[in-house]
């Protein structure tokens, strides 16, 4: 990773779709981040959206969505603010006004992925200098042949290598430590293998409902919007070898081959749909969009052949919580457990001896399962997601974004999930979904 103050690092960062949710809710937090973590000095930040504002009014607006000593970090950024249509040329054009001396400008854009081609024709045709980035968010196509598309477009106008596409889930360093403990450890990476583990458990439960993104969800569904992309790279990293080496190459060649290796049994897909899902505001009446999402997976590779993986995701569950789990084979059906949300964690199961059975005056032994945790929640000095997504494009670092190949293989493996016109399970809102094979 450059450090802050490389020659190569970025030298402008431009914000497309900073004043809605996203913006508030991730990408200003993470400018405070880096404000903090003196990767912003000097870099100015340009907000940009289709309401007319001052550069004041955006300032008030940034420090409006983080606290006290967040809004005082903001007074050390250089803000400036462009009302504009990333479609067009003179946006950019304007963009490029502003940042005058600029050279290696990172854009990123929380926009809807139609208008991604627009915008990168635009970028190229503008005044914008050569050396840019251009990062996109999620989703990237709606199978694997509109991906190839779209990936095509973009960098027919930019080049191969100035195109980012953002899975934040890659940059989040408890999802990174699934590869880091168990390749770094050799009690575990002796244990985890096809030898051991009768199943590997993957889950993604949310406890909340689509609430008002029903018309965002009736496009995506549960599939597209976290299986095609957070489920694939969490089972990537949990399960992939370690890199031949730490470069950026290595690290994505190790990706690929275990995602291109992965795929579903299609008698095992259950989906479902939680009641009350079709009285959301912009959700039709016959709605057949899953909002749950259960499968077995696959991978053809050396370590993990043979071996099932259990993939579990859904809407208004009984928990919000995250995990990847290794159910060890033997008597005493071990685990080893990495939590990732609420709180990163890694445990393990054991069986131990029950001293308090009444079993024991029969000396016949008793066993109770207890959870040794290895590491619990703690503060944690790293970046969080999308501060490490926004230093690694400043700082020239392709580590934590997807890869083109990643994302075809991954609209690839859910092309066996999503059963077009089937009516998914109702289950109901708290529950643990419906019935899964």
């Amino acid at each position: 990773m450059h450090s802050p103050s490389s020659p190569r690092r970025a030298d402008a960062l431009v914000l497309f779709g900073i004043t809605g949710d996203l913006g508030t809710s991730k990408l200003i937090p993470a400018l405070v981040e880096l404000c903090r973590s003196d990767r912003l000095d000097g870099v100015p930040v340009v907000g940009v959206g289709r309401r007319q504002r001052s550069d004041e009014e955006f300032r008030q607006l940034v420090a409006a969505a983080t606290d006290s000593t967040g809004a005082d970090l903001v007074n050390r950024l250089e803000l400036r603010y462009v009302s504009g249509d990333a479609a067009k040329i003179g946006t950019f054009d304007e963009i490029a006004n502003i940042l005058q001396q600029a050279v290696r400008p990172v854009i990123y854009a929380a926009l809807p992925p139609a208008v991604f081609g627009d915008a990168a024709r635009a970028i190229a045709s503008s005044r914008m200098p050569d050396d840019v980035r251009f990062v996109v968010e999620k989703p990237f196509g709606s199978d694997a042949a509109t991906a190839c598309e779209l990936h095509d477009e973009m960098v027919s106008s930019l080049g191969e290598h100035k195109l980012l596409v953002v899975d934040h889930f890659l940059a989040k360093a408890s999802v990174e430590n699934l590869l880091t403990v168990r390749t770094s450890n050799a009690l575990l990476d002796r244990v985890l293998d096809r030898q051991s583990v009768a199943r590997v458990a993957i889950e993604l439960r949310e406890r909340g409902d689509v609430a008002n993104r029903g018309s965002f969800y009736e496009q995506v569904g549960v599939v597209d919007d976290v299986v095609q992309n957070h489920l694939i790279q969490l089972a990537a990293l949990a399960l992939m070898e370690r890199p031949a080496d730490d470069s950026d190459k290595a690290y994505h060649e190790a990706r690929a081959t275990v995602i291109e290796s992965m795929s579903v049994l299609s008698d095992s897909v259950v989906l479902g749909q939680y009641d009350g899902y079709r009285g959301h505001d912009d959700v039709a009446d016959d709605s057949q969009v899953a909002t749950f999402c259960s499968f077995t997976m696959h991978v053809d590779t050396d370590r993990w052949r043979g071996v099932p993986i259990g993939v579990v995701t859904g809407k208004a569950l009984d928990e919000t919580s995250t995990s990847v789990t290794f159910e060890l084979d033997g008597p005493g059906a071990n685990s080893v457990r990495f939590g990732i949300k609420p709180d990163p964690t890694i445990s393990i199961g054991l069986d131990i001896l029950d001293t308090d059975s009444e079993h024991r005056e029969h000396r016949e032994p008793s066993l109770r399962r207890v959870e040794a945790q290895l590491c619990g929640p703690s503060k944690h000095e790293e970046l969080g997601d999308y501060a490490t997504l926004l230093d690694d494009a400043l700082g020239q670092s392709s580590r934590h974004f997807a890869q083109i190949d990643d994302i075809v293989a991954g609209w690839r493996i859910v092309s066996g999930i999503t059963i077009r016109g089937a009516e998914p399970c109702v289950y109901e809102p708290g529950s643990r979904g419906p019935v899964t094979r």
